[in-house]
């Protein structure tokens, strides 16, 4: 499997890393860092890539590390996803948050963007306050849920000891409309 970990150095990214970190300890797994720098920026990048290098543990894999220059939300995600593409990535993995100010209050611009412009499948975490345990997939019947499930039970490293579990809800009926005979209507 080949992973596309992007991180900002921030809080929220580093969470990817301790999450990659916990998964199976497989050694045919390839987790390519990609640091995104703001072009003013005079740094390498070098120590984000360092310290999301170092979250990773005692990563069983392989691990290779780049970095892009990118100083909007719509370069960053163009960035990320021709590098996913370059890589043959199977997935982007990424915090739900990063360094802005809205990232504290919403899901993260680049996260959500990257979601939703990605052909690769797209992993957004949050820090853990345990192991992963217990993994939950919402399935509506859709393909994009078929995919979702089939990824994970086939393709992704899920620790031995994890629960999967695939839940579907079921629309009820809408009781208390017009037309409803149980339902009196009133002028």
């Amino acid at each position: 499997m080949r992973i596309l970990y992007a991180t900002d150095g921030s809080e929220g990214g580093l969470s990817t890393a301790r999450f990659l970190a916990g998964l199976s300890a497989q050694r045919d797994i390839h987790v390519h860092i990609v640091a995104v720098l703001d072009p003013k920026d005079p740094g390498d990048g070098s120590a984000v890539l360092t310290h999301a290098r170092s979250a990773l543990g005692e990563f069983a894999g392989d691990v290779t590390t780049a970095t892009g220059r990118g100083n909007s939300t719509s370069a960053i995600v163009d960035f990320l996803l021709r590098t996913a593409d370059d890589e043959n990535a199977d997935l982007i993995a990424l915090g739900a948050s990063g360094t802005s100010a809205v990232a504290r209050f919403f899901l993260g611009s680049v996260a959500e963007s990257v979601a939703r412009h990605s052909q690769h499948s797209v992993l957004v975490t949050r820090s853990l306050k345990e192991p992963l345990q217990k993994v939950i997939i919402g399935f509506d019947g859709s393909e994009c849920a078929r995919a979702a499930a089939e990824f994970a039970v086939t393709k992704f490293p899920l620790p031995l000891d994890c629960t999967l579990s695939v839940n579907s809800v079921v629309p009820q009926p809408i009781f208390g409309v017009a037309g409803d005979p149980s339902y009196p209507m009133t002028p």
